[in-house]
């Protein structure tokens, strides 16, 4: 798993070229622990508590805007995220602590780390997003991802 996850946070959201080989050899593999050739994957790895290899990417994701809006990364996490925020009017966007996501031009733009964080965390439910301390953020985000 770590080496399949290294960097994943980066490298795992671009483009699914790239991890097709990746997913492919992680359902191989669950597919030989739980012993089973014809059962369907997804039910496997909610049956194993393991989450699959984009689940993984999105975990890892989510985990560093979190740590970033925290002070618990260096500071260039923290300046590629813009959290929304309104002086004037109380908007759901600040209150669900959104992230701003910039209208990209290109594809390029949409395959970036920050733009695919900024959809990623602006997806999750408040609940999890609205945690305080960060193994009640993992659990609460693994148990969604799970879940889904």
């Amino acid at each position: 798993m770590s080496n399949m996850e290294y960097c994943c946070s980066v490298w795992g959201i671009t483009h699914s070229s790239d991890t097709t080989k990746i997913t492919y050899i992680q359902k191989r593999a669950i597919k030989l622990i739980m012993k089973s050739g014809t059962s369907h994957c997804g039910n496997m790895f909610k049956q194993s508590g393991l989450l699959s290899f984009e689940d993984r990417c999105y975990y890892h994701l989510s985990l560093l805007v979190f740590k970033s809006m925290n002070c618990l990364t260096p500071s260039y996490f923290t300046e590629l995220l813009t959290f929304a925020k309104n002086e004037h009017y109380n908007l759901r966007s600040s209150e669900n602590k959104d992230l701003f996501v910039v209208k990209p031009r290109t594809n390029y733009i949409k395959n970036t780390f920050a733009y695919k964080a900024m959809k990623i965390w602006n997806n999750l439910p408040t609940y999890i997003k609205c945690q305080d301390k960060l193994p009640a953020f993992k659990h609460a985000l693994k148990g969604y991802l799970l879940a889904k």
